[in-house]
């Protein structure tokens, strides 16, 4: 029986392992971008098509980034993918010039996720959205440099129009004001008040918020899409780039309540610092419990197919000699009991008629001696003594009967 126990939990570890290799497979051959579109290296010492096409331009964005950001007294968050948390989400989503924010929330165990962050990478360096962001830093800096100029035409001079219009063949569609930016956001812990507060259930899961650059007001500027499409470069740039008007737009929340929001105690810290490490022994000890159960179970297999094979015929003869002499022995004591029980039941029963019959003998002589004392008219009485036990077969009633047949 334990071999059939080893057997079938080797073929359970090993659909186990397959399905995670088959998991494993599946993730290496989607971090390629599998729409087909051309991605930037991030690796910039490597000459090739991409950088070659986009290294003119790159030095005309470090400058207009620069003057910009000069002006704005603000970090330059193009060219990579921005993690934000509770503390960083409204201070950096809500800067005073418009933006567009393409935010996935996303956790360590998300294997969906992982595939998903190199899709971002590429997204964020990719040439069309370099290219926009350029020309908006240009855009910002004169409407910055009018500014210091008369600050009468303020409103008048910097762009806080919701769209303007792309001279761009490749669109149908009018293109947001304002740079892109590609971010993440842990819905583990150190973004889980963001997580709840957007009503964000599973992972990942991508939002373009909208920023219409009116800095922190009494009314938020920013506003919500989803995005429910195919995860790929081509999909996601077209949707950041435009497409997310279409969509249905949804106010941003507002926080949450103090009693909603995760403690901020020492226990919290203590979790948030322990808990990447917690998950990485806990993968660990996955992995140990999934290969003793792979090497039981094979073990288990390699054991019943060696026994089968070349087992010997008297192991097996002298195995069922065993369970014979086993049987014969249960049976033997089995009938041994029997034959006591029923003795010991037959010699009560025996015992006990033997004891009615001298019983009713010496009531029989009584009622004898009495009817000869009293005479032919005398009644007789009903004992009242009761037969009891085995071996009463004589009736009261057909005693009488005799009796008064031998008086006649």
């Amino acid at each position: 029986m334990r071999f059939y126990s080893a057997y079938w939990t080797g073929v359970l570890a090993a659909l186990v392992l397959a399905a995670k290799l088959h998991v494993l497979a599946s993730q290496t051959e989607s971090d390629v971008d599998s729409s087909g579109e051309p991605t930037c290296s991030l690796d910039h010492s490597k000459e090739n098509d991409c950088s070659q096409s986009t290294a003119g331009r790159g030095e005309v964005r470090e400058v207009s980034a620069q003057e910009a950001n000069h002006v704005l007294g603000q970090e330059d968050l193009t060219r990579q993918v921005v993690s934000l948390t509770d503390e960083t989400f409204d201070e950096i989503t809500t800067r005073p010039e418009p933006a567009t924010w393409l935010v996935m929330f996303k956790t360590d165990s998300c294997g969906i996720c992982k595939k998903t962050r190199p899709i971002f990478e590429n997204l964020s360096v990719d040439s069309d959205l370099l290219t926009h962001n350029e020309e908006q830093f240009d855009i910002i800096k004169r409407g910055k440099i009018d500014v210091r100029r008369s600050a009468d035409t303020a409103d008048e001079e910097y762009p806080k129009g919701p769209i303007y219009n792309m001279e761009a063949s490749d669109y149908d569609y009018q293109i947001p004001q304002g740079p892109i930016y590609i971010a993440t956001i842990d819905a583990g812990w150190s973004g889980r008040d963001t997580t709840r507060r957007l009503l964000v259930d599973s992972t990942p899961t991508i939002f373009v918020i909208r920023n219409s650059g009116l800095g922190l007001s009494e009314s938020d500027p920013r506003t919500l899409y989803e995005y429910k499409g195919q995860r790929a470069v081509y999909p996601l740039r077209r949707f950041v780039m435009g497409e997310f008007l279409f969509r249905k737009k949804s106010d941003m929340p507002p926080r949450l309540d103090a009693s909603q929001r995760k403690s901020r105690t020492s226990i919290g810290k203590a979790y948030e610092i322990a808990s990447p490490y917690l998950t990485w022994a806990g993968g660990i000890l996955g992995k140990i419990i999934l290969l003793w159960f792979v090497f039981t179970g094979v073990l288990g297999v390699f054991l019943r197919v060696h026994n089968y094979a070349w087992g010997s015929d008297e192991d097996e003869e002298k195995r069922e000699a065993e369970l014979e002499k086993e049987k014969a022995e249960g049976r033997k004591a089995f009938e041994g009991n029997a034959d006591e029980q029923s003795a010991r039941r037959l010699k009560i029963a025996w015992e006990q008629k033997a004891k009615n019959r001298a019983r009713f003998q010496a009531n029989k002589a009584a009622r004898q001696k009495k009817n000869k004392n009293v005479g032919e008219g005398g009644d007789v009485d009903d004992d009242t003594d009761e037969m009891q036990g085995v071996g009463y077969s004589v009736k009261k009633s057909d005693v009488k009967k005799n009796e008064s047949s031998k008086r006649k």
